[in-house]
């Protein structure tokens, strides 16, 4: 696609307050922009016990008591981060205690039928398989670092 004209090609604009933060000239950022009134957002009640910790903990980091940068229109964004947090760190607890790898044993089968011993119990196997906690883990710490870096909860 071709370059408009004004526009940066991709990358979204800093609000003021960061771009003064990152280096940019005084004169390149726009002292007009407008800024909605710092209100901490309200929880919503789909949150786990978790998650709500977590929303508490983050709105007094960012809201009113703490940076007083967020606003109502954060409170889905920040849902969003404490709800994908709470289930990085169950993927996490569940990998600590069971490992990258697991070992199913199940009976094994041959053409659909169990394969049984003359005395008629199964032939069992062990199967190794990937912890499915080990792909969510890495699928949330993706997402997890695009909202820390939304809420401006990284160094500069």
């Amino acid at each position: 696609m071709g370059a408009t004209k004004g526009r940066s090609g991709g990358h979204n604009r800093k609000p003021a307050h960061l771009a003064l933060v990152d280096g940019t000239k005084p004169s390149r950022i726009n002292s007009d922009q407008p800024l909605p009134e710092a209100e901490d957002p309200k929880a919503p009640e789909y949150l786990t016990d978790r998650a709500l910790e977590l929303w508490q903990k983050f709105v007094g980091i960012l809201g009113e008591a703490g940076y007083g940068c967020l606003t109502p229109g954060d409170g889905e964004g920040l849902a969003a981060f404490c709800q994908g947090y709470a289930r990085f760190e169950e993927a996490e607890r569940d990998i600590t205690e069971r490992g990258s790898v697991l070992y199913i044993e199940s009976p094994k089968t041959y053409h659909g039928q169990v394969m049984k011993y003359d005395d008629g119990s199964p032939v069992m196997e062990v199967k190794a398989m990937a912890n499915p906690s080990v792909a969510v883990s890495m699928q949330l710490h993706s997402q997890l670092r695009g909202w820390i870096g939304l809420f401006g909860l990284t160094p500069v």
